[in-house]
């Protein structure tokens, strides 16, 4: 049996779900304070941890992309075009706090 669903209405919630569990991280780590972060007035392990958060938070979020795909082929492109904007926000602020990193003699190999 297949449900009837309004395909915008489908494609909309995911959205919203995805971009709250990417974005919306427990520790407010978005992506616009992941790129306006103040990497020079933070330490190494501060540093470290804030870019474990992001990433953490976008691939469990990614992980959800095969359970919207279920409900929608589109919703399922949706969820993926967002997690790649999250992913291309980690790699602009990395070659950001890179540099930074390296200053501060900090170990940014994992990152």
């Amino acid at each position: 049996m297949r449900l009837n669903f309004n395909k915008a209405a489908v494609v909309t919630l995911a959205s919203f779900v995805l971009h709250g569990c990417a974005m919306l991280g427990g520790d407010n780590s978005n992506s616009s304070n992941l790129l306006a972060a103040d990497w020079e007035s933070m330490n190494c392990d501060e540093i470290t941890s804030k870019f474990a958060t992001y990433k953490s938070t976008v691939e469990t979020s990614q992980n959800f992309n095969s359970l919207i795909g279920l409900v929608s082929a589109e919703a399922a492109t949706t969820s993926r075009e967002t997690a790649k904007v999250a992913m291309d926000t980690y790699d602009q602020a990395k070659a950001v706090a890179e540099p930074v990193m390296a200053a501060k003699g900090c170990d940014y190999s994992s990152l």
